[in-house]
């Protein structure tokens, strides 16, 4: 961000959490001028974007959740899960992949301050990156698991 200012000292900066469903609109009636966008998989809708970095996605869940160990995905299909919007695809294809059935109990929650306390109150599973587990001091009672199965890795892209 510095650098940012410091080559555009007079550009308003206002960021908005939102999906791209919610931007797309916003984007094509000329209210941004630039988007920041996270995906797990490349678009075919005829918008350039140049991409900024990766970060490999993890699930987590409650630190004393009654599966926090398991090494499989399979055995979480009956979990809630708190998933950002891109979620539901990206969990579709690991359990087809891994020929099981895919959860059916989904709350698709797009901020962190929301999905925190609902993985943490209802014994949830989560998708986030797993920078943010870094910060044991934002994660606190939330555990990384240990599944087998890997995930995409979720682009930045502006």
């Amino acid at each position: 961000m510095k650098a940012f200012r410091s080559l555009r000292p007079g550009v308003a900066i206002e960021l908005h959490e939102s999906t791209w469903v919610d931007t797309d609109e916003r984007w094509q009636n000329g209210f941004f001028d630039f988007a920041v966008i996270s995906e797990v998989t490349d678009a075919a809708d005829g918008w350039a974007r140049e991409p900024l970095f990766e970060m490999p996605l993890t699930l987590f869940a409650r630190s004393k959740h009654p599966l926090v160990r398991t090494r499989s995905i399979l055995r979480l299909a009956d979990s809630m899960w708190v998933l950002p919007t891109y979620g539901p695809e990206v969990l579709d294809r690991i359990f087809e992949a891994s020929k099981g059935v895919s959860p059916r109990d989904i709350v698709v929650c797009q901020t962190l301050a929301v999905m925190w306390p609902l993985v943490l109150l209802n014994d949830a599973v989560g998708m986030a990156s797993n920078w943010l587990f870094r910060n044991r001091a934002l994660t606190r009672g939330l555990t990384p698991l240990a599944c087998t199965q890997k995930l995409p890795k979720l682009a930045y892209q502006s």
